[in-house]
């Protein structure tokens, strides 16, 4: 038996348009081009938006845990003198208190870190959202600038306005 040889050229190809409608025309090869950019535009855009509401909610939710250590820090009768906090991600932060030297070096302090890992424990719950506190101490050493490369971008020195 003697084997057969397929041949096929370029001319065999046959476009297919979609039809537009009932009415019978044909969706052109650009517009077909143009509904997949302006869908993928139209998903990136929705993608961003997302990670803004994300980011957004999550930094609204640390900088609220921030100010909760904060006030117990305060109302334990500590100084913190500011509190830096690091953007990691859309889903992790962490807040830098900065306390006085000698009130650190107190034993009454380790219920700030009792606290602070109480809080830490009870907000993060989701993979979504991810909260560290660091505490340490001042001394004149301290350069705010070394912080900031360090990507602590935003900072609270302000009064404690408690709702």
């Amino acid at each position: 038996m003697e084997a057969k040889t397929l041949h096929i050229t370029q001319n065999d190809w046959t476009l297919n348009p979609i039809s537009k409608g009932n009415n019978g025309s044909q969706f052109s090869a650009d517009d077909l081009i143009d509904a997949y950019f302006n869908g993928r535009k139209d998903q990136v855009d929705n993608d961003n938006k997302l990670r803004l509401e994300t980011l957004n909610k999550n930094l609204e939710r640390a900088a609220k845990l921030s100010l909760e250590i904060l006030a117990f820090i305060r109302s334990s009768g500590f100084s913190c003198e500011m509190v830096y906090m690091k953007v990691k991600n859309i889903y992790q932060f962490t807040a830098l208190f900065l306390v006085n030297e000698d009130d650190f070096c107190k034993d009454e302090f380790l219920s700030v870190y009792k606290k602070s890992v109480e809080i830490k424990k009870a907000n993060n719950t989701e993979s979504t959202f991810d909260f560290t506190s660091i505490i340490t101490p001042a001394n004149p050493h301290f350069d705010p600038n070394a912080v900031l490369i360090d990507g602590y971008n935003l900072s609270y020195g302000g009064k404690l306005h408690v709702a």
